[in-house]
């Protein structure tokens, strides 16, 4: 492929919710470019609208949020499930995860947002995730065969640890066994050796 192939727009000096995106195309050993400037790309786009980033272009097209973009990265390199039902469980785990990671990131406003959020809310959607994960028996979501959310996941687990620091709970077995299995893989050794902070230091939990 091109370098040019693709194109990620996301904010300056952290990952954040590209991380997925990149880890994705980085297994795929896909070329691509990060491209900083998301206003001016907004402002300047003729494609498919999009508000909120990340913003992959490829192939002369646009699309935004990252649930999105990975399952069509799935689609194009053999990431996304072929039976109807684990697709279609895919892409609930994967908004499963949007939500809890929009409620966890609204929860690192303040020491006591942060100290609710983990005692509670955090634990039950991570009790959810494991049960979801436990469904299909192998080391990945969706059992032997690796897929576009076992990327999404482990990239939000990074997040949650970045967030919330020493009062982080544990991810449960399910999630964190994926996580390993994620992480041995070559193309993610790699990719982590030179990865972006996942978020702005000021996000940074204790």
């Amino acid at each position: 492929m091109a370098e040019s192939d693709f194109t990620l727009h996301y904010w300056p000096n952290f990952s954040g919710r590209s991380e997925p995106l990149q880890m994705i195309l980085a297994y795929a050993e896909a070329k691509y470019t990060m491209q900083r400037d998301v206003k001016a790309f907004k402002e300047s786009n003729t494609g498919f609208p999009a508000f909120a980033c990340p913003i992959l272009e490829h192939d002369g097209k646009v699309f935004a949020q990252t649930s999105a973009i990975a399952e069509y990265l799935g689609s194009l390199f053999n990431l996304i499930p072929t039976d109807a039902a684990k697709r279609t469980h895919a892409l609930q785990m994967a908004l499963n995860i949007a939500d809890v990671y929009a409620e966890a990131y609204q929860a690192k406003n303040t020491p006591e947002s942060k100290k609710a959020f983990t005692e509670a809310r955090l634990l039950s959607w991570l009790a959810v995730l494991n049960k979801a994960v436990a469904f299909y028996p192998g080391k990945f979501a969706m059992g032997e065969e690796l897929t576009y959310v076992d990327f999404i996941i482990f990239s939000t687990i990074r997040q949650f640890e970045f967030l919330f620091g020493s009062i982080c709970p544990p991810m449960g077995e399910q999630l964190s066994a994926l996580a390993a299995a994620v992480a041995e893989l070559p193309q993610m050794v790699k990719f982590l050796e030179t990865a972006e902070p996942v978020l702005y230091p000021s996000a940074k939990g204790e």
